[in-house]
C-alpha cells in the first residue's frame, strides 16, 4: 500500500485530468493527445501546478467538437482552481519529413528574365 501511494504522489498534476479526457473520448476513434504542460520544475521535481493541454486529430469539426465538450466539461466539474480554458477547433496541415530515392527526382535550373534583366 505504501509504494502505491508513492507512485501517486510521484504522478504529475494533471495527470489525472489527461486520464479523465482520454478515457471519455477512447473508442470514438479520434487520435488524442493529452500533455501536463509545466509539471516538472527546473530541477525535475514535480511542480506544484500545470496546464493540461489536449490536442486530436479528426475527420471533420463535428468529431473534434466532441474533444472541445470533453474538456469544458472536465473545466467546469474537475479538479479546483482551473485556470481558464480554451476550446476551438480547426484545421491543421501537417509536415511529414520523408526520404525519397534520388531517382525520383528531376533536377532542372530555370531562368526568366523581366524587361532584359535577370530575375
Amino acid at each position: 500500500m505504501r509504494h502505491q501511494l508513492r507512485q501517486a504522489e510521484r504522478r504529475p498534476p494533471g495527470a489525472a485530468g489527461a486520464d479523465v479526457v482520454t478515457t471519455r473520448l477512447r473508442g470514438t476513434g479520434l487520435r488524442i493527445r493529452a500533455d501536463a504542460l509545466g509539471a516538472f520544475g527546473e530541477s525535475g521535481e514535480l511542480a506544484d501546478e500545470c496546464r493540461l493541454r489536449v490536442a486530436a486529430m479528426a475527420p471533420d469539426p463535428e468529431a473534434a467538437d466532441v474533444v472541445c465538450h470533453e474538456v469544458e466539461a472536465l473545466y467546469t466539474n474537475g479538479p479546483a482552481g482551473g485556470g481558464g480554458v480554451r476550446a476551438d477547433v480547426r484545421e491543421v496541415i501537417g509536415i511529414v519529413s520523408a526520404l525519397i530515392p534520388r531517382s525520383g527526382v528531376e533536377t532542372r535550373v530555370t531562368v526568366l528574365e523581366v524587361d532584359g534583366a535577370a530575375a
